[in-house]
């Protein structure tokens, strides 16, 4: 009798005692000799003397039990019996090779320990399971064709796994594995190399320390690396995907490539065909899955999809990530929810707005990324997360490497300097700045005091949401907009004590200091394009102005006059609709200050 009791819970013989005493002593005229037992009880084959073991002939006698279990069950149904050889224990040879072995129907080695390496060479396998095994060597699988589903899941593997030149045809399972990496030996990999039409190949739930090499390999229907700590490299070279490889909530936890050539997550030269596909998903928001840097390069333009969700893009190679945002537009590329694109962005800006308002959201949040960029000489954008008509969702990003904390501080500082420009345009002459990129941004300030007060005075944006216009920029919520001639608009926490006759000041004190350069410019490219888009603008602009000072006689004959010899080049439906209302604001309402400006505003040379 042999003491062993079988240990994998999941089988039938859990529990009972070992089979093979009684099999040979049933078939004993078909064995050379019976079967030994040791001094602690346990047979050849459960006993864990190593030497004994060896001495006795452990290999021998393991390849005459293969060969006189396929004779007997050689004409049984192959449903009704299997090679049974859960728990043994293969001793330390220098390898244990089942080239000789003839295997015709499953093979079930659950719970064996191998302080051996095992090689699996040249042959067809129906099945194997080496569930809850623990291999202290490497394991070898050359040349085989699995013909059905194999299971691995809950296996020890301290030296590393080959597949070379196999065939996996059904289900490949490692799930809640542990790979570990013995001695650390840079050479410690699991390595799937030149496998022809994998079917299903899964490690999830696995801890894998060694190096995962994939080369030369097609994968068919899936490669799962789902839930995975891999803490080594993870190589994937000149293999073609024609199924999906999945990392949902994977770890890869190298901080550094042995070979600085490579990132440690390295897609090299690859193929994805029509229906083909990487998956990678974090668990949580911009999750950072890739400790160190992922880099994907192909041999060919992709035909499937690469699809990225809660995932840092920021982990991803310079080069690669400009190549997504580029296959992103031709669908190549998904980038789901929870993606971080950028090195360092924002919170998400929430606005409740009407969609006028939200133009001027987007409007003044553009001149403040332009302002940005001159003033602190690196790039910030803005991108759009949701819009509808109740509200805009943004948040402003930038790709230099920066800490938040310092992007907030250059956000913050470059906005009070922003406000600071509003306030004080007066100082600025524009004909004087021979900069373009300056010259443009200051006709883009004055332009949003012009918008300002259009949208304000006809009612389109209330005064009640100009505070969120001006705190679209605010990564504090708190804007300061300091004004000179003692006018000072402060907005707190949302909370405003603007006026909309202050507002208009502030509008009118703009529109003074650029009126001769700024708006002359811009409507008499108009007035030479579109004359009738000239004229509403010229018309809008008289509500700038209203409220002011009154107009002289004199200056309002000049006004007329000047008006009429436009009037009079127009054609009629224009001479009776457009230009009869402009009249009739602008007339007794019009701004002294602005007067002398007029002519040349409206008068093209």
């Amino acid at each position: 009798m042999c003491k062993y009791r079988y240990e994998d819970k999941e089988s039938n013989r859990y529990g009972k005692p070992c089979i093979y005493p009684n099999f040979f002593a049933k078939h004993k005229e078909k064995f050379i000799e019976g079967l030994s037992v040791d001094k602690d009880g346990y047979c050849l084959f459960h006993s864990k003397n190593n030497q004994w073991k060896i001495d006795n002939d452990f290999r021998g006698k393991l390849l005459e039990l293969i060969k006189v279990i396929s004779d007997i069950h050689s004409n049984v149904e192959k449903y009704k019996w299997h090679y049974f050889f859960s728990g043994f224990n293969f001793p330390n040879y220098d390898s244990f090779n089942f080239d000789k072995a003839k295997f015709i129907n499953a093979i079930d080695m659950s719970c064996c320990n191998f302080d051996c390496r095992v090689e699996f060479l040249n042959m067809t396998i129906s099945s194997l399971n080496i569930k809850h095994a623990t291999f202290n060597e490497k394991i070898y699988f050359n040349n085989v064709d699995f013909k059905n589903s194999s299971y691995s899941c809950n296996a020890i593997f301290h030296k590393g796994l080959s597949f070379r030149n196999c065939n996996i045809q059904k289900h490949l399972l490692f799930d809640n594995c542990i790979f570990n990496n013995k001695n650390g030996l840079a050479s410690c990999e699991i390595g799937i190399k030149q496998c022809k039409s994998v079917h299903f190949l899964s490690f999830e739930k696995s801890i894998i320390k060694p190096r995962i090499s994939i080369y030369k390999s097609s994968f068919d229907y899936e490669l799962n690396f789902n839930h995975c700590t891999i803490e080594g490299e993870f190589l994937f070279e000149q293999s073609q995907i024609n199924g999906t490889i999945s990392f949902i909530e994977t770890e890869f936890t190298l901080k550094e490539n042995v070979n600085p050539m490579m990132s440690t997550t390295h897609f090299g030269n690859i193929e994805i065909n029509e229906k083909g596909k990487i998956v990678f998903k974090g668990k949580y928001p911009e999750e950072d899955m890739i400790n160190n840097e992922l880099s994907i390069h192909f041999k060919d333009k992709p035909k499937g999809i690469i699809s990225f969700e809660n995932f840092n893009l920021n982990k991803i190679y310079p080069k690669f990530k400009v190549r997504l945002f580029e296959l992103e537009k031709e669908g190549i590329i998904e980038i789901g929810k929870g993606c971080r694109k950028y090195f360092c962005q924002t919170e998400i800006f929430t606005i409740t707005a009407s969609k006028s308002t939200q133009t001027l959201v987007l409007d003044i949040a553009r001149v403040f990324c332009n302002y940005f960029e001159l003033q602190e000489n690196s790039n910030l954008g803005i991108e759009i997360v949701e819009r509808n008509k109740s509200l805009i969702r943004y948040f402003y990003f930038t790709d230099e490497e920066i800490s938040y904390d310092k992007f907030l501080e250059k956000i913050n500082h470059t906005e009070y300097n922003l406000w600071e420009t509003f306030s004080n345009l007066s100082k600025y002459s524009i004909n004087s700045i021979e900069d373009i990129e300056k010259r443009n941004l200051l006709i883009d300030i004055a332009g949003l005091f012009l918008k300002l007060g259009n949208y304000t005075q006809n009612k389109i944006t209330y005064a009640e949401d100009i505070p969120k216009v001006l705190n679209s920029i605010s990564a504090k919520a708190i804007s300061h907009l300091d004004k000179s001639d003692g006018l000072i608009i402060k907005i707190h926490q949302g909370e405003s004590i603007i006026q909309t006759k202050e507002l208009h000041e502030v509008i009118l004190h703009g529109i003074n200091s650029f009126s001769s350069t700024i708006p002359k410019i811009n409507i008499k490219m108009e007035l030479k394009q579109n004359i009738n888009g000239a004229i509403e603008k010229v018309i809008n602009a008289d509500n700038f102005f209203e409220g002011n000072k009154p107009i002289s006689s004199e200056d309002k004959t000049l006004i007329i006059e000047e008006v009429k010899e436009i009037k009079n080049k127009q054609s009629p439906e224009i001479k009776e609709s457009q230009w009869e209302k402009f009249l009739k604001n602008w007339e007794g309402t019009i701004s002294e200050v602005s007067t002398p400006i007029l002519k040349e505003l409206v008068m093209p040379k």
